[in-house]
């Protein structure tokens, strides 16, 4: 079956493996919080127990460097995308409240970050080749993000006009 969207995700290349997919986990969870369209139906075995839903896209993890990983936020930034981010200091905290503080301790070009993806507005693989070249293309889930419709779902997730306030 082809895939018109995909969620990819880039890990930084210098982390433990359990760090590694502790960061898949958390951006992953990020991507359908910002987006439940992509979180499919509950699962049946044949005993009739049922199975919580899985994610309905691809998802495609890649490592990346620091620095790449940065180049591919603030390109996410500038072309005013969401973006999903987890940064080292969260391997230290227990608990949403103390990451949400641990981000705010950083300008936004200091963030020590271990993997950034981005909600894109342009459709398909070439989106995502475009913005961060053909072997990088890694943070990317390509789904339209309709701001209107998502602040409708979720009314306090994004400041008026936007996640940028605009």
């Amino acid at each position: 079956m082809a895939f018109d969207t995909k969620i990819a995700i880039a890990v930084a290349d210098d982390l433990p493996v359990w760090q590694k997919l502790n960061v898949v986990a958390f951006l992953t969870s990020g991507i359908i919080g910002g987006d439940e369209e992509i979180l499919g139906e509950v699962y049946r075995d044949a005993a009739g127990q049922i199975y919580l839903p899985l994610c309905v896209q691809p998802v495609v993890v890649l490592k990346a460097s620091r620095e790449k990983l940065g180049t591919y936020l603030q390109r996410a930034h500038s072309r005013g995308v969401q973006a999903a981010i987890t940064i080292e200091d969260m391997f230290a905290t227990g608990h949403d409240a103390a990451n949400r503080q641990t981000v705010l301790r950083y300008e936004t070009g200091d963030l020590p970050l271990a993997g950034p993806v981005e909600l894109t507005t342009r459709p398909g693989r070439q989106a995502a080749e475009n913005r961060v070249g053909r072997k990088n293309a890694g943070i990317f889930h390509n789904r339209l993000l309709d701001r209107d419709r998502y602040r409708n779902r979720h009314p306090r997730s994004l400041p008026a006009g936007g996640a940028d306030g605009r």
